[in-house]
């Protein structure tokens, strides 16, 4: 019984195991649409920031639009200035393109779409100030539409979507285009939005601009790494440091041919993440087989243990049986005579017989070998207690009553039915 609930608590596991595998190895268009592969980044890496956590979030949210759509995550898109402007989540839409700057924020938030920095208060009071998302999508969009210069500018719309742990205080917001919310409430905006909208780009048109943006996202670490940098230098008020190969933010062509001919980082990560998968998966059903064997083992020991419990229980039982039948050889043949006198009384009619009677069968006992040699004598004695009388005879072998040994007494008991006992002692 235990090997059978164990194979199929392996086979449930093994089952278990096989379709991770197969959702994320074998069925490469599903992976890739999963959300957390279009962050570009991986698992690990996303839950453990809290801005590409947000993203992921925003776009799992996405996916509940209806419509055809593509999304695309973190897209270095060239700003002119010799540096790159990074856009969080874009949305590309048949109604048009959504450029959505994702705030993974908590706190109070306070601001108004023309001032410069916006402000982030913490229950103890400390206060946070920040460049106003709205003026940096705008830059988002600027940049956008440079690189999209076939699309009319009517087809932008800016979302500011901030995380459901702050609280949106005192958020002023005049342009029509430009809407700032928290995470729960985009689905529910977005749709409103799209319900008045009309069909403005095709099936076809998607692709192209997707397929333009996409190579943006895959771009090296120096170019994030000198993006970040420039974000400081503006803060500053420094002037941003320039991109060394222009080439491969502003040369779609150069750049695609570059990624054609040599892998990205971020595919050789996936490499590497799928080469770890497989490698865990087999340690999970080695180590699964060997726990399956070892308690296949303990199970068969278990059974030996208990077989032997059994054969030793068995031989035990036995022994006291044969003692047994060795002592009833052995029992005194006067506790036998009395047991088979009494017998026959209490099988007579009131478990009463006559003194003849009692005699005749003192005599039968006395005719056994055990008893071979006894005679009566004249020794006898009486009592009487209450209704009942006792009788004493006693009976000596023939070599005389001095014998002590030799001596063998029978109680009669009377009452005034008959005789009721007889013991032999």
């Amino acid at each position: 019984m235990i090997v059978i609930f164990v194979l199929f608590i392996l086979f449930i596991w093994v089952l278990g195991v096989a379709s991770l595998v197969l959702i994320l190895t074998k069925n490469k268009n599903t992976a890739e649409n999963l959300p957390i592969k279009r962050t570009g980044n991986s698992y690990f890496k996303v839950i453990g920031d809290k801005g590409l956590y947000g993203e992921y979030l925003t776009v799992k949210e996405l996916d509940k639009i209806p419509g055809n759509h593509k999304t695309i995550v973190n897209a270095y898109i060239p700003n002119g200035k010799g540096g790159t402007t990074e856009i969080d989540v874009l949305f590309i839409h048949e109604t048009g393109i959504y450029v959505i700057e994702s705030k993974n924020y908590s706190g109070w938030i306070f601001g108004h779409e023309s001032d410069k920095n916006w402000t982030q208060t913490f229950p103890n009071g400390h206060k946070e100030y920040f460049y106003n998302p709205i003026k940096q999508n705008e830059g988002h969009m600027k940049a956008l539409k440079n690189l999209l210069t076939f699309v009319p500018n009517r087809y932008f719309t800016s979302f500011i979507v901030f995380s459901e742990r702050c609280e949106l205080k005192n958020i002023t917001v005049n342009t029509p285009d430009i809407f700032v919310l928290k995470r729960y409430d985009l689905v529910k905006v977005m749709k409103k939005q799209i319900s008045k909208s009309n069909k403005l780009l095709t099936t076809e048109e998607i692709e192209t601009i997707y397929s333009i943006i996409k190579p943006y996202t895959e771009v090296n670490e120096e170019i994030k790494q000198l993006h970040i940098k420039n974000i400081e230098r503006n803060k500053n008020g420094e002037e941003p440091l320039r991109v060394e190969h222009k080439d491969k933010i502003e040369n779609k062509g150069e750049f695609k041919k570059q990624h054609k001919s040599k892998p990205s980082t971020t595919k050789k990560k996936k490499k590497i993440e799928k080469l770890i998968l497989n490698a865990v998966v087999f340690l999970i059903l080695l180590g699964g087989l060997n726990a399956f064997g070892n308690s296949y083992q303990n199970s068969l020991e278990s059974k030996r243990e208990k077989q032997d419990i059994i054969e030793e229980v068995q031989t035990n039982v036995q022994q006291p049986q044969q003692e047994v039948e060795v002592k009833k050889v052995e029992t005194n043949p006067l506790a036998i005579s009395n047991q088979e006198i009494n017998d026959k009384i209490k099988e007579s009619p009131n478990r009463r017989i006559t003194e003849k009677e009692a005699f005749q069968l003192i005599d039968n006992q006395l005719a056994k070998p055990f008893y071979q040699g006894f005679e009566m004598h004249p020794l006898s004695s009486s009592s009487k207690f209450e209704n009942k009388t006792d009788k004493r005879f006693s009976y000596f072998k023939s070599n005389g009553p001095n014998v002590p040994s030799d001596k063998l007494s029978v109680l009669i008991s009377y009452d005034d039915i008959g005789v009721m006992e007889i013991q032999f002692q």
